[in-house]
């Protein structure tokens, strides 16, 4: 930080609201508080779509579950390739531009669903659909952490965060009515308002300040060379099948393997939503450096593997005994979730390099997709596949991703500090602190 007094925006940007002082509406203030606006408006939006996609491809486009399986495979390979190559684009031509470049492709490509009424079609679309909206989800981080003070970047992606997650929450409300409706013009106000959602956060995106492009110090693909980037991202990314335990593993597991309610894993789904609400902001406060990241992460690690631990056991429990088993298991899942978070964060911004930001953030959001694809599978396989022993094994993956990131972090800052070694990121903003 400098010595200078902070600006009016820097003010509304940086300072991390206390327990007792502003709270929402202190967010909303400053270049940070329009970003805040842009999550409001798209996970909104993204929130009906994930609630209500899989029936409007099937009832109103006419697609068999069949189709749509190898269609969302088919674009989440091509959303997966392009976040990084976008990214690269975003620091040769600019984060702002780029980020509003995205998000009015991305209303375009859920509008060209509309006249959809055969397989190729559906395909060709979705994966534009998919290319724009993976791509955004590196080149929004380092716009965030562009406009941010050094020391409070993981402050401003810890609030981020929590709008989305209440943004997604109120979408899929409206998802659900969608859903109940089911009439073409249900779906169809559906796509048209989603849309209008991403091409009005396009539109605030350009009124954002202007971030400067740094020079570059090295040709584009640095990360390609940088192998403990990629290694941290591999590893976040395994990390990250903690959110297919809960949008998958979980209610798998408890309509099929225990004698608990069903209702019981939608209480666990309402409960994270709350806590990251809540928490995410207090949890991220450790992981602004990046020594701090690695021990969040290592901790994430043995978190999510005793939440596994936990919920094999309800395997053997009966009635009221593995209802509170469950609860107790979901608890520990959401600390290790609101850890892994911060600490994904804290590794990706601390280790990346100020002249690169848009391709380190791709390369680290193509990690996290690629998980988020192969999640599903991995809980089906194991987590049902193998009752009992899967949980298990899952934990075991936490632990040696967590450990091993942990591991290569601590090696990688020390390596920056002693004056840097061949493949090894760059100092960024914020990586010295603390």
């Amino acid at each position: 930080m400098t010595g200078r007094p902070p600006s009016a925006d820097e003010e509304a940007v940086a300072g991390c609201p206390s327990p007792a002082g502003g709270f929402f509406p202190r967010w909303f203030g400053g270049p940070l508080g329009r970003l805040l606006v842009v999550a409001l408006l798209t996970n909104t939006g993204r929130g009906v779509w994930v609630a209500s996609y899989a029936l409007f491809f099937t009832r109103s486009i006419g697609m068999s579950p069949a189709q749509v399986g190898v269609g969302s495979l088919v674009a989440g390979v091509v959303g997966i390739a392009s976040a990084a190559p976008v990214g690269m684009i975003a620091d040769r031509r600019g984060l702002r531009p780029t980020l509003m470049c995205v998000y009015l492709l991305n209303a375009v490509a859920l509008l060209l669903y509309l006249p959809v009424r055969s397989f190729w079609p559906f395909v060709l679309v979705g994966c534009l659909t998919a290319a724009t909206g993976e791509s955004g989800v590196g080149v929004r981080t380092a716009l965030i952490t562009a406009l941010t003070e050094e020391g409070e970047r993981i402050a401003a992606l810890a609030r981020y965060r929590v709008i989305s997650q209440i943004a997604m929450a109120a979408g899929a409300g409206l998802g659900a009515l969608v859903i109940g409706a089911g009439s073409r013009l249900a779906y169809t106000s559906m796509l048209i308002g989603t849309a209008v959602a991403f091409l009005s956060a396009g539109l605030l995106v350009i009124r954002l300040p202007s971030v400067p492009r740094q020079p570059r110090r090295h040709k584009a693909g640095r990360v390609m060379r940088d192998a403990p980037y990629l290694a941290l991202a591999a590893l976040v990314g395994v990390l990250t099948f903690n959110w297919s335990m809960l949008s998958v593993g979980i209610p798998l597991w408890v309509a099929e393997e225990t004698d608990a309610p069903r209702w019981t894993s939608g209480v666990v789904l309402v409960a994270n939503t709350v806590a990251i609400a809540l928490l995410q902001v207090r949890f991220s406060r450790s992981a602004e450096t990046v020594p701090g990241a690695g021990r969040a992460t290592l901790q994430s690690g043995l978190l999510l593997a005793l939440s596994c631990a936990v919920f094999a056991l309800t395997a053997v429990t009966a009635h009221g005994l593995t209802v509170m088993v469950l609860f107790v298991a979901a608890a520990i899942h959401i600390a290790g979730e609101l850890l892994y978070v911060a600490g994904s964060w804290g590794l990706s911004v601390g280790l990346m390099p100020d002249d690169a930001k848009g391709e380190y953030q791709g390369a680290m959001a193509a990690g996290t997709a690629t998980a988020q694809a192969l999640g599903p599978l991995l809980m089906t396989t194991l987590v049902l596949g193998w009752p009992g022993p899967g949980w298990l094994a899952l934990g075991a993956l936490f632990i040696a991703a967590g450990c091993t990131a942990a591991r290569i972090a601590e090696r990688t800052y020390r390596a920056r500090e002693t004056g840097g070694a061949e493949g090894v990121s760059a100092p960024a903003s914020g990586g010295k602190r603390g």
